[in-house]
């Protein structure tokens, strides 16, 4: 008996194993488009942050960059030292994040006319996707990336400087 072609079985099983194989990529995809997402929004507040740093000192003036929700970052600067950081300064840019952002603490991060940060703060990104970088740590004279350890509650009480690996 002479055949061509395929039955119709094995048809069915090439599709099914194809199906099979679209999903598990798909998924994987998706997982993998996350991360990055995160990755890339972190290394943007990195940049966002450390030109404000540079402006600060180019140009002699106080910046700050406050979180006004948990998706917004906002830039400000002050015409002097004795501004009043009461009256919010002059906006220089607002920048919208796609993923939420946990400050801790929740005060606005403050440049002096040195690029000097007036204290510390940590910024980071919660998420069950283990990016490459979902933090960031700001200290007096250095801005750092970094890794949650341990995503635990995935609030504030998580996102300290103890619980950040430094990249």
């Amino acid at each position: 008996m002479d055949r061509r072609g395929f039955s119709l079985i094995e048809l069915i099983v090439v599709v099914g194993i194809i199906s099979v194989l679209l999903a598990v990529g798909t998924i994987s995809f998706n997982h993998w488009t996350r991360r990055q997402s995160i990755d890339r929004q972190v290394r943007e507040m990195y940049s966002d942050v450390m030109s404000v740093r540079q402006q600060a000192m180019v140009t002699g003036r106080s910046y700050d960059v406050a979180f006004t929700t948990t998706k917004n970052m906002a830039f400000h600067w002050y015409s002097s030292e004795g501004e009043s950081r009461a009256g919010g300064g002059t906006l220089v840019m607002r920048r919208g994040l796609p993923n939420a952002v946990v400050v801790s603490p929740a005060a606005p991060v403050e440049f002096n006319h040195r690029g000097v940060a007036a204290g510390e703060a940590v910024l980071c990104v919660f998420s069950d996707v283990a990016p490459v970088v979902d933090a960031l740590v700001i200290t007096p004279s250095k801005v750092n990336l970094g890794r949650i350890k341990n995503q635990g509650s995935k609030d504030v009480s998580a996102c300290t400087k103890s619980n950040i690996e430094l990249q």
